[in-house]
């Protein structure tokens, strides 16, 4: 297939075809209400069957390469993303991964987790204290009617 010839788009460095023009809020390709990528796919292969999707090989949304692109059901490209995020070791942020994994097999930063947890009891500092004050009156008063001094 020839090169694409377009001003939205531009050579860099690796096989892809970056798209530069208008990207939806998904981060990719966007043209009119169709996604780039599937718009080259259907000119050059036909349309995508009902049930199946696109899946960039090279891992780059903004790529409208037809020979990056593989046509996948919906089942194997969600079992493919699982195998990648298997083996992932840092969050989006590039904190680590805690070696624990919850019931589902899923790992978290923990350092996210804090901050997320932190800015939580900022905004809702009111609701964090009143939780707080009524918890310590309750131990209070279940100490105290322990020891017998109720």
């Amino acid at each position: 297939m020839p090169e694409p010839a377009t001003p939205r788009s531009r050579f860099v460095e690796s096989p892809c075809w970056i798209w530069l023009g208008a990207t939806n809020s998904e981060g990719y390709g966007a043209l009119s209400s169709k996604r780039i990528h599937c718009e080259t796919w259907e000119a050059v292969n036909g349309r995508v069957p009902r049930g199946y999707v696109l899946h960039h090989l090279c891992r780059t949304k903004l790529c409208y390469r037809p020979s990056h692109l593989l046509c996948l059901t919906r089942g194997q490209h969600t079992a493919l993303h699982m195998q990648d995020k298997l083996l992932w070791t840092h969050c989006a942020n590039g904190h680590p991964y805690s070696e624990k994994r919850d019931a589902r097999g899923h790992r978290w930063c923990r350092v996210c987790q804090r901050e997320k947890a932190d800015a939580w009891r900022r905004r809702n500092i009111a609701v964090v204290r009143k939780r707080d004050n009524e918890r310590k009156r309750a131990c209070r008063a279940a100490l105290l009617k322990e020891i017998g001094l109720d």
